[in-house]
């Protein structure tokens, strides 16, 4: 602690918090501060006369407690006591000028910064003029009328916060951060000269503004550049509307684009296959955004198929293409294999959408609506509802080609569907020509002897992992009562091998055994799959979540009668009219149909059909 400024300096970014008294025997105040040497940035400053408006730069009195500022007014640093204290508020010291357009502008270079923090500055402006504060509040967002952006990944409009897609505390030492104000109120940040997202649109810009920026998290000292040129001039008119159809340089690795509208998945692989649309959704009359693909292709009897949604991350901003559509920060989307995505929260959902149904023609929507909620459409019918949207920032469409879809298509023009609260519900299935009977005789484990008509299966010998090549299903659905209810049940002909600690696992799942074309080692792996037993667990495929369960399969004997019921998204087992277990399943697709499902674990362990009624 008694070193020079610099070891302490770097001492404070390698300690952890629980560490941090060796570091603070050195107050950050008496520290040395690495004050840039400024010269004037021309003759004519120097020449400046009495009556000269002054030269923008950071207020010298009106900043927090804990602020110093350089004598030319142009560095600013955060000197707190201790890490989490805040009071590092910084105004400017004139009013910011406006150019020819009307557009106000400045920047800021970042001088000092540590890591491991999890938030950093927010910059912005404000019409409170600095000279009329008594006392420059612990936060900025404390003096009203202001309009700020950053901390940690939110933005305040003089009202309220909302959250944004950028995160100060990912800056670093040498980044150069600008704060433009149109004439019409839109506030936009940029990051060493280029755009990177638009801020609060509602400043007041018929009073005068001043530079408003909170010291807090990872920053602790910045530099005003006053002859930082604004970007805008650089940038796109906001009038002039970017290219169409989907952006090319973002495209995900597997894909192809043809001509402007269509993507194709190469087939390589499932991932990398993420495309968003080069312009942001526009808003209709009613406040709505929507955009529609069409399905141009499709490859059957994949576990995934696609994810559509939005993003606020702006396409020419990817410098690497996301391996999948959730990697890329923050995305919302529905899809994937019966999930929603909720990037802002980084959180997962379960969904019923089951996108493994899509055929060739299907025009697939997603609406933003005046809420901010996420709703997906199939053909004009609302089929599932999506996290919500609270960012004001642009909104870009995306897709993922996951494995069901191989191409599609966005269409350049659409018609927007009716909102509604309810879903739509597909019609119940008609009740198949066919009802399980027997043990499915191909799709069966590789460790499996069944009988010759298929009512019996016996687990033969240990393979080189003991709980693999096990897997038993039924031939057909189960068939469902009135209330889709489904279950089975089967004789124990050969009880579990002493001193084995699996003895089977059972349940049901929504996959037609067909579908594999390779078996999954453990019952498990069959996606999805809703299961009882192992050596005292449940599988619930659709949450992709283990649970305890105090049934012991190994503890089964000879002639017990094990009875499997689905009811209510209930698994249950019972042995000999007992119930033995019960877990609560999130089942994506609740009506089924339901095939019977069997691991059988331990040698010699054998089960007979008994019956494949609901119990």
């Amino acid at each position: 602690a008694a070193k020079a400024a610099g070891a302490a300096k770097a001492a404070a970014t390698a300690v952890s918090k629980g560490a941090a008294e060796a570091v603070l025997a050195t107050p950050r105040s008496s520290r040395e501060r690495r004050t840039p040497s400024r010269q004037p940035k021309s003759s004519a400053a120097s020449a400046a006369t009495a009556t000269a408006p002054p030269p923008v730069g950071f207020h010298a009195t009106k900043h927090g407690k804990f602020v110093t500022i350089s004598a030319d007014g142009l560095f600013a640093k955060h000197a707190a006591p201790f890490e989490d204290d805040m009071f590092g508020g910084v105004l400017g010291n004139t009013a910011l000028a406006k150019d020819s357009m009307g557009v106000s502008y400045f920047e800021v270079k970042i001088e000092e910064a540590v890591t491991g923090m999890p938030d950093g500055l927010a910059i912005g402006v404000t019409s409170v003029e600095p000279s009329t504060l008594k006392q420059v509040p612990e936060i900025l967002d404390g003096l009203g009328k202001a309009w700020l952006v950053g901390f940690d990944g939110i933005m305040y409009d003089a009202h309220d916060f909302s959250e944004v897609d950028w995160y100060p505390s990912e800056l670093r030492i040498g980044d150069c951060v600008g704060c433009l104000v149109t004439v019409e109120g839109q506030l936009q940040i940029f990051v060493n000269g280029k755009w990177r997202l638009d801020g609060p649109k509602n400043v007041d810009t018929s009073r005068p503004l001043y530079l408003a920026l909170d010291l807090i998290g990872n920053t602790e000292a910045v530099s005003l550049l006053p002859q930082a040129r604004c970007p805008l001039a650089t940038r796109a008119s906001a009038n002039q509307k970017p290219g169409r159809g989907f952006h090319r340089q973002s495209l995900g690795r597997q894909l192809r684009l043809v001509g402007e509208w269509t993507v194709e998945h190469m087939g390589k692989e499932d991932l990398q296959g993420t495309a968003l649309g080069a312009a942001p959704l526009d808003f209709t009359d009613a406040g709505l955004r929507y955009f529609e693909v069409h399905i141009d292709e499709v490859i059957p009897d994949r576990p995934d198929g696609m994810a559509i949604g939005v993003t606020s991350h702006r396409p020419d901003e990817i410098l690497e293409p996301p391996v999948s559509s959730d990697a890329l920060r923050p995305a919302w989307l529905v899809g994937f294999d019966g999930a929603i995505w909720d990037g802002a929260k980084m959180e997962w959902l379960l969904s019923s959408w089951d996108t493994r149904q899509l055929r060739v023609g299907d025009a697939v929507g997603a609406m933003v609506d005046q809420q901010g909620t996420l709703r997906i459409f199939v053909n004009g019918r609302q089929m599932a509802k999506g996290p919500t949207i609270t960012t004001q920032s642009s909104l870009y469409p995306m897709v993922d080609l996951l494995g069901t879809v191989k191409r599609l298509s966005l269409l350049p023009k659409c018609t927007t569907p009716e909102l509604s609260e309810e879903l739509w519900t597909p019609p119940a299935p008609p009740e198949p020509d066919k009802t399980m009977a027997s043990f499915h005789r191909e799709k069966v484990g590789s460790q499996i002897l069944l009988s010759e008509n298929g009512a019996s299966a016996q687990r033969a010998t240990y393979t080189q992992s003991a709980l693999e090549g096990g897997l038993v299903f039924g031939d057909a659905p189960l068939p469902p009562r009135e209330d889709f209810a489904v279950g089975f049940s089967f004789i124990v002909t050969s009880p579990v091998a002493p001193g084995d600690t699996e003895g089977l696992a059972l349940g049901v799942t929504t996959r037609p055994p067909n579908e594999l074309t390779t078996l999954p080692a453990t019952a498990d792996e069959v996606d999805p799959s809703y299961l009882l037993g192992f050596d005292g667990a449940a599988w619930d495929g659709s949450a992709l979540k283990w649970h305890f369960s105090h049934w012991q399969p190994q503890t089964l004997r000879a002639n017990d009668r094990v009875d499997v019921l689905l009811e209510k998204q209930r698994l249950q087992v019972a042995v000999n009219g007992t119930r033995v277990a019960a877990q609560a399943m999130q089942v994506s697709n609740p009506q089924g149909p339901f095939y019977a499902l069997i691991d059988l674990a331990s040698a010699g362990l054998a089960v007979a059909l008994h019956d494949v009624k609901a119990p």
